[in-house]
């Protein structure tokens, strides 16, 4: 019996930008063009959303706008990420 198989990826703008990653929004098109993945797994570090706006995710909007727009299907991972 043949399944089909779905390939998708984790995916930090701050694990990118930590091995040095200048525009992690790139690798992430990237990742999505040229790798023909459209899963994601996000992951959004607490000490980046701001509580203080009505839980706000501002500094992900770009990275979900784009998955969003390019109709890429995306789990958002809230949390303190301590493995992606």
């Amino acid at each position: 019996m043949q399944k089909d198989i779905v390939f998708g990826t984790s995916f930090s703008p701050e694990t990118a930008e930590w091995v040095g990653d200048d525009n992690p929004l790139e690798t992430l098109k990237v990742i999505h063009t040229q790798l023909s993945i459209k899963d994601f797994r996000l992951g959004l570090r607490w000490a980046r959303i701001d509580f203080d706006k009505n839980l706000t995710l501002e500094n992900y909007d770009k990275y979900i706008t784009y998955c969003l727009k390019n109709k890429c299907d995306i789990c958002l991972n809230v949390g303190p990420i301590k493995v992606m």
